[in-house]
């Protein structure tokens, strides 16, 4: 009786591995999309969203933001329908998420999202680098070697559901909101007032770009930036990580460029490409025949 006892005990653990190994496979194929906190695009719907994070710190038809301990996240809802939508939006019901941008906080690094995927690597300028892999659904942006946006999308597959161009339409896609030169911080501090009121407006994120005719300038305007960040940050209780400084590298003048970016989204991308420097040569001839 115990060796029929000791039997009947190992076939019922193989039975439940091999059930375990089973579930686990079932799981892995159900789920062909990345999602964030069982939040997926072109599946989850906002009561979903509200029904795992709660209300949302501030919310629009388009969007939910939520600062999280380790993160901030922006999720983005199909706002209307595929006629209205200009090509830009999703086949799917009105109040579906459509994406997910999450902004972390504090050092994360691209090897922690690898795993052996299939990243396609796009140069944005000023240092700035995506990874996408468009099977999952996932792009990561990476400047001064962190992890500064995750964008979670629908996958490869899901293509066909992007709405078609339907009609013309007219869309505003150019980031830089202000530029200035030399001004009194008085006078900086009323730009940057109406530029964080712009960016919690639209749920999103900011890039100070400092432009010069070369680098000695340009760290003198990156000092400017570290103290306009510090305003934004300390006076106007703005998320630190959500604004990004920039040396946008060489411009024959020099100044200030303020820039708006949705966090995650259709124009969450950083795509600066400054001119090419022509050297302290080429540029005092430069100089002289201007004058």
């Amino acid at each position: 009786m115990p060796i029929v006892g000791r039997f009947e005990c190992d076939n019922m653990r193989i039975l439940t591995t091999v059930l375990g190994v089973l579930l686990t496979l079932f799981t892995a194929q159900s789920v062909s999309a990345k999602e964030w906190r069982g939040i997926m695009p072109l599946r989850s719907v906002r009561a979903d969203v509200e029904r795992l994070l709660g209300p949302p710190s501030q919310g629009s038809p388009y969007g939910s933001y939520y600062s999280l301990r380790k993160e901030i996240v922006v999720i983005h809802y199909q706002r209307v329908s595929c006629q209205d939508s200009c090509g830009f939006g999703w086949n799917v019901p009105i109040g579906t998420v459509i994406s997910i941008g999450v902004i972390p906080k504090g050092d994360h690094g691209k090897e922690r999202f690898d795993s052996g995927a299939d990243f396609k690597v796009e140069n944005g300028g000023a240092g700035v680098v995506y990874y996408t892999n468009e099977h999952d659904g996932l792009t990561l942006e990476k400047y001064k070697e962190r992890i500064t946006l995750i964008i979670f999308s629908p996958t490869e597959k899901e293509a066909a559901l992007q709405c078609p161009s339907t009609r013309d339409c007219i869309a505003d896609f150019f980031p830089k909101f202000d530029e200035y030169g030399n001004l009194s911080f008085e006078d900086e501090k009323a730009r940057l007032d109406n530029y964080v009121i712009q960016m919690k407006k639209m749920l999103g994120r900011g890039a100070l770009v400092v432009v010069g005719e070369n680098l000695a300038v340009r760290n003198g305007l990156l000092k400017r930036a570290d103290r306009a960040k510090r305003y934004l940050v300390q006076r106007r209780g703005f998320d630190a990580e959500r604004l990004l400084i920039v040396d946008g590298g060489y411009q024959t003048s020099s100044s200030t460029e303020l820039h708006l970016y949705m966090i995650g989204g259709v124009v969450g991308r950083i795509y600066l490409f400054p001119e090419k420097d022509p050297g302290p040569v080429a540029s005092k001839a430069l100089q002289r025949t201007a004058r």
